[in-house]
């Protein structure tokens, strides 16, 4: 359980980072948020990305090329240098990555909602387990403890929640009227359906999204794009986790670099574990990536929690990845 408690410290601090410790403490209980407060959260965590990216030529782009790179990297920190370097073009292929980028950036705020809310939700699961076990026997203080700094973490989680899922909606309204604009100017040109894809998508508007994919289908079939949003699809609208996972890693077999993708794939995962060894691969490509970087302690924690939980009364701490006392990694039965 140590690593629960180290993951939990890591996260108190990336959030302390945009304000007092007084403000943190106070912030993890405190409701509503304001965007004022949304955004001083979220910046603190954009700017430790950046600061692990300092050395990145993408900080400063050049040329569209850059900014298309910007896109597949999937960096939030690097979204508003690709937005402000594009929008200065005011040609058709420039305005259509500022609206998929916009697109891009409240999709992957809302991705890190999900990510924080799902760690959360079990977190909590594991701290009653916990609980109700030390209803039979009575908990050590460090075990105390230890339950105190992962009831800490879950809070942090839903505050984080509530500041991503406020920021996605602005990003979001700017792409969707960016998108709407592109796809009325070019009804059937290849950039237009992508965008507009992106646009139906995450909109839910699941019968012109189909529309979408058929011109995809029709104008550039052996797009990664189309196989990235047949997955998508297949996570989102069909609730077919496996179909998608199946078709996000053709995608990334094509392009092992298409960080989105693997983000996808993780989000396909509902068991701790699992959601950790794709969180260790999305960390190889992208080590900088706001899922590693804000996320990263929450999914080690709800990792940890989890097979503590299954090892319990096993001897030894598990070891992240180690295959130790990782179910994954062995075919005996986890202790109970």
């Amino acid at each position: 359980m140590r690593a629960v408690i180290g993951a939990a410290g890591v996260l108190v601090l990336a959030l302390g980072c945009s304000g007092s410790k007084e403000e943190t403490r106070s912030s993890a209980n405190s409701a509503p948020m304001t965007a004022a407060e949304a955004r001083q959260l979220v910046a603190g965590l954009e700017a430790e990305q950046a600061r692990l990216d300092a050395s990145d030529p993408l900080m400063d782009p050049k040329s569209l090329e850059d900014v298309v790179t910007i896109l597949k990297r999937d960096n939030l920190h690097l979204f508003s240098r690709g937005v402000a370097f594009a929008d200065k073009d005011k040609s058709p292929q420039a305005q259509q990555l500022v609206a998929q980028i916009e697109l891009a950036r409240g999709d992957a705020h809302l991705i890190m909602a999900h990510i924080f809310d799902d760690a959360a939700a079990r977190l909590g699961h594991s701290i009653r387990t916990i609980r109700t076990r030390g209803v039979f026997f009575l908990p050590s203080p460090q075990e105390r403890e230890q339950l105190e700094q992962m009831e800490k973490t879950a809070a942090l989680c839903h505050r984080m929640s509530s500041a991503l899922a406020t920021l996605a909606y602005d990003h979001l309204t700017s792409g969707a009227k960016r998108a709407q604009a592109l796809v009325d100017a070019n009804p059937s040109d290849y950039h237009g359906y992508r965008v507009a894809a992106d646009y139906f998508r995450l909109r839910h508007d699941w019968a012109k999204f189909g529309e979408m994919v058929s011109g995809i289908e029709k104008t550039n079939p052996q797009s990664n794009g189309l196989m990235f949003q047949r997955g998508a699809a297949a996570l989102q609208r069909d609730n077919k986790p496996e179909e998608a996972a199946q078709l996000l890693r053709q995608a990334l077999e094509k392009d092992p670099e298409f960080t989105r993708a693997q983000v996808f794939v993780l989000m396909s995962r509902s068991d701790p574990v699992e959601t950790y060894h794709e969180y260790e691969k999305l960390k190889a490509i992208s080590p900088a990536h706001q899922v590693v970087v804000w996320a990263g302690p929450a999914i080690v924690a709800a990792y940890n929690a989890r097979i503590h939980e299954l090892n319990s009364g096993a001897a030894g701490s598990p070891v992240p990845g180690s295959g130790l006392n990782d179910p994954l990694q062995r075919n005996q039965r986890v202790p109970q």
